[in-house]
């Protein structure tokens, strides 16, 4: 299984919480349409917002459902946001193979970061 994320740099339709409840906790996924702004787990969300949930979405079938069948990947659109440096950690540790680590000084490395 393997996320297989879609940068985008802008995003149009209305703001929507969605809640999916999963086996570690329940994740609260910020959208705007189909472009996934930020998220965060429920404990966090709560203490700062009292923005209602919408009940259904594809993203909500799609997390549910690699719980049950994680060899499919899920396509998602996330907001391409942080610094430069940000966004180079952000790729590369999209790179690590599933099922691998890395540690954090050899991913500095590979980004031409750290002594």
């Amino acid at each position: 299984m393997a996320f297989v994320i879609r940068w985008v740099d802008d995003f149009c339709g209305f703001q929507q919480i969605l809640k999916i409840d999963l086996p570690i906790g329940n994740l609260i996924v910020n959208l705007y349409g189909d472009v996934i702004a930020s998220a965060d787990w429920e404990a966090d969300f709560l203490l700062e917002n009292s923005t209602p949930f919408i009940q259904q979405h594809v993203l909500h079938k799609l997390v549910k459902n690699y719980w049950q069948k994680p060899q499919h990947d899920i396509e998602i659109n996330l907001l391409s946001q942080g610094s430069v440096f940000k966004n180079k950690v952000w790729h590369q540790l999209m790179a690590i193979p599933y099922g691998q680590t890395q540690t954090y000084s050899s991913i500095a490395k590979l980004i031409g970061s750290g002594g």
